[in-house]
């Protein structure tokens, strides 16, 4: 059987990054939300663990053993490798949530078995891609973007903002510092989180 492990939206398709129950399997597909009919359509599959997704234009972006990105818009889905690597000991399976802000796409980690989780970024347009971790520490869920800011949980119980990722000081600062047990997802509509 296979689960839903996140979801993106571009013009009229619902992107679903699947995985089976192992997980060993992720399975990209998507749904013409327009169609009389909904029904899904194979974008790709890798034999990898699962992967969140997120859209910079008409290209999705997901981990396998590096960074990828497919173009939807193309008859056979082009893959194309943006980076071999990942960052210092990740796996494909570390990674909970993609947010982007311009060519810069962020990445959750939370992973019980490395100590090296929290928030990296890369500039997926670069020439060779480097990753940096900007949240050291701490097993992250959930990011959005809002403008300049970076939202993000920070264990049980707190949403961390980075007012400007754009700017010189990246600490973050505790919006919500109890409440909250387990975030899966953030996102920000407007001005609520």
């Amino acid at each position: 059987s296979t689960e839903i492990y996140d979801m993106a939206f571009h013009g009229n398709f619902l992107y679903l990054s699947l995985s089976d129950t192992g997980p060993t399997l992720t399975e990209i597909v998507r749904v013409d939300l327009t169609a009389n009919t909904l029904t899904t359509e194979e974008v790709v599959t890798f034999a990898t663990i699962s992967s969140p997704i997120a859209f910079l234009g008409n290209n999705l972006y997901l981990v396998t053993s590096g960074l990828l990105k497919i173009d939807v818009t193309t008859e056979n889905f082009d893959v194309e490798v943006v980076t071999s690597s990942l960052p210092q000991d990740h796996t494909s399976g570390d990674f909970t949530a993609f947010a982007f802000h311009g060519n810069v796409l962020y990445m959750a980690s939370f992973m019980f078995i490395t100590s090296n989780n929290g928030v990296h970024r890369v500039d997926v347009t670069a020439e060779n891609p480097v990753y940096e971790k900007i949240v050291e520490s701490g097993d992250v869920k959930g990011i959005a973007v809002s403008g300049n800011s970076l939202y993000f949980d920070r264990e049980a119980n707190r949403i961390q903002r980075i007012q400007d990722v754009s700017g010189g000081t990246l600490n973050g600062a505790n919006l919500v510092t109890s409440g909250i047990d387990n975030i899966g997802h953030i996102a920000v509509h407007n001005n609520y989180l």
